[in-house]
């Protein structure tokens, strides 16, 4: 199958003049809300904005094997199912189910 060119001319809304000229100004105001709070946070309650890093490092830790099993065990079941059937489905699971429920 050919690769498709890349999307070049997409129709984003940008701002015309100003200080977000060139830029969608919805992403860059929401962007600076969505920050906003965790600089506040990290500046209120430094010891808690420290602990929240190392224990969701030790969160990962606890669960790496768990979803590398998840993963293995997907990719292995749709492996199976391409090899059995002789090519990958064309619709989701879900929609086949939906199609056969109606």
């Amino acid at each position: 199958m050919p690769l498709t060119p890349p999307l070049r001319a997409l129709d984003i809304k940008t701002d015309a003049s100003g200080f977000y000229t060139g830029f969608n100004s919805f992403v860059a105001i929401g962007s600076k809300f969505l920050i906003g709070p965790l600089i506040l946070w990290a500046a209120v309650f430094p010891e808690e904005a420290g602990a929240a890093p190392s224990s969701l490092k030790s969160f990962f830790r606890r669960t790496f094997w768990s979803l590398v099993y998840v993963m293995w065990s997907s990719f292995t079941s749709w492996f199976a199912s391409v090899w059995h059937f002789g090519q990958p489905p064309a619709k989701s699971i879900l929609a086949n189910l939906a199609k056969n429920l109606n």
